[in-house]
């Protein structure tokens, strides 16, 4: 698929990367009341409910849920973290399960508007939605809409963080046959509990 050649994931993962390496520089791990790294269930789980439409009379109607687990060995693996430039924040998601992974890169602009989603060309958003991983079962974001709501940002330190939202979409999603389809859904991202 053209278009899934043309996703920088290295953009991708290196925002993540960064994310979770922008912790505390405070080591409390080796004080003797250091409290234990967090496991398990870390604050309300993330959804997601999609509908996929590719023109047959069958939508395929895709929900369910992913734990806000923040791991042992104090990274996040399934979270949406943040970077602020000049004029809007940087937004990457990554979500998993057996069942999906989510992957997202959006740009939220200082007026409150979240660019829509494109070919992952600059000052676009992009989605990228695998089903039953790893599987070629996957579908990317070519053009449509994107809206960020109820927005919360935690673990803030200097430009970046962790962020919580409620994410709307609907647009056209190419798979890897290069094949056209009608997706729209919405993600709810929690922050988790770390205090």
């Amino acid at each position: 698929m053209k278009i899934l050649r043309k996703v920088p994931y290295f953009l991708l993962f290196a925002c993540l990367s960064m994310m979770i390496g922008c912790g505390s520089d405070d080591d409390q791990s080796n004080s003797p009341n250091a409290p234990e790294s967090p496991s398990g269930q870390q604050g309300e789980a993330h959804t997601y409910n999609i509908t996929i439409n590719d023109g047959s009379t069958d939508e395929r109607n895709i929900s369910g849920e992913i734990p806000n687990v923040f791991g042992n060995d104090n990274t996040g693996s399934d979270f949406s973290a943040y970077s602020s430039t000049e004029n809007a924040k940087l937004m990457v998601l990554h979500l998993s399960n057996s069942e999906i992974v989510i992957n997202g890169l959006f740009y939220h602009n200082n007026n409150g508007n979240t660019a829509d989603l494109g070919e992952n060309t600059d000052n676009q958003s992009n989605i990228i939605l695998t089903f039953s991983p790893p599987s070629s079962d996957i579908y990317q974001s070519v053009s449509g809409s994107v809206e960020l709501t109820n927005i919360e940002y935690g673990l803030v330190q200097a430009e970046s963080g962790i962020v919580g939202y409620t994410l709307t979409f609907n647009g056209n999603f190419q798979d890897i046959n290069d094949n056209l389809s009608q997706v729209s859904g919405t993600f709810v991202i929690n922050l988790p509990n770390l205090l």
